[in-house]
């Protein structure tokens, strides 16, 4: 006859078991929800970037000043409501994007890939002056924080691939006698 104690160890062997394959489903489950949330996430990324918000970055992009004083008579709020508009969208998907990144809610590979064409630091390039003298002016210091850490992130991950995260010259314009690599 098989002892009492047997059937308790036994049932306590089988209890242990049990909780470690709940526990390990539970991990999984939670790791399947995350890579779920992150595609989700990078879904909403590039929805973004349909066609409309493509051009409206190129628009963006082709605006030309030569100081903020300039800069406001021919893009401010007060002189092209439709323009300022437009860049303040621009401006605020770029941070938006920056602040996914920075609480990691989203994959850094999956921004690199997203920004691959560089429009994120290379329209930084161009309106960081803007954004750092409406920050100042306009007492709005954190104006594009979350997109500036963006690019920080962007410039590290090109290095570590390898690349230059240097602007080509006439970025946004045709430049017919320029082979690939000038």
């Amino acid at each position: 006859m098989v002892e009492q104690f047997t059937f308790q160890t036994l049932f306590q062997f089988l209890q242990t078991i049990g909780i470690l394959v709940g526990v390990s489903y539970y991990v999984v489950s939670l790791r399947n929800q995350n890579k779920a949330r992150q595609v989700q996430t990078f879904n909403i990324i590039m929805n973004r970037f349909a066609d409309a918000n493509i051009d409206m970055m190129n628009e963006v992009m082709s605006y030309e000043w030569d100081d903020y004083e300039d800069f406001e008579e021919k893009y401010g709020s007060g002189v092209d409501v439709k323009k300022s508009n437009r860049r303040y969208t621009c401006w605020y998907y770029w941070d938006s994007v920056g602040y996914l990144l920075k609480k990691g809610l989203v994959d850094r590979d999956v921004i690199y890939l997203v920004n691959a064409a560089g429009g994120a630091h290379w329209m930084w390039d161009k309106f960081e002056p803007v954004i750092k003298e409406i920050r100042v002016r306009y007492n709005m210091p954190h104006l594009g924080a979350n997109w500036e850490y963006l690019v920080e992130e962007h410039y590290k991950m090109m290095r570590q691939r390898g690349l230059s995260a240097d602007i080509p010259d006439g970025y946004g314009r045709y430049l017919p006698d320029r082979t690939p690599n000038q």
